[in-house]
């Protein structure tokens, strides 16, 4: 209750595959799946008004080891799915671009 209180909830959220989303920094996230892949996702804060965060459709590669290895439009789509999804749960509000 207390920490529900003063907003200190997991930063981190396991989804039903196993893969994850914790923050790195201000404007970064790690995703990362069971299988080692890892990538960071940018989605900087917005300055004033009622948008926090804003979500960039480019998803550029994973990290290596894997970094050679193509990320299908259908990956991509997933990926920014559970990014939205970790948003809506903390209510951060965001635009896609």
């Amino acid at each position: 209750m207390f920490r529900w209180i003063f907003g200190l909830r997991n930063p981190r959220q396991k989804f039903e595959d196993g893969s994850q989303i914790k923050p790195r920094n201000r404007d970064e996230y790690d995703y990362s799946e069971l299988d080692g892949h890892l990538m960071t996702l940018y989605a900087p804060m917005m300055g004033v008004g009622p948008i926090d965060r804003e979500l960039h459709q480019y998803i550029a590669r994973w990290q290596a080891p894997h970094d050679a290895e193509p990320i299908s439009e259908n990956k991509r789509r997933e990926i920014i799915g559970k990014l939205r999804r970790y948003f809506d749960e903390r209510r951060i509000t965001y635009r896609i671009e």
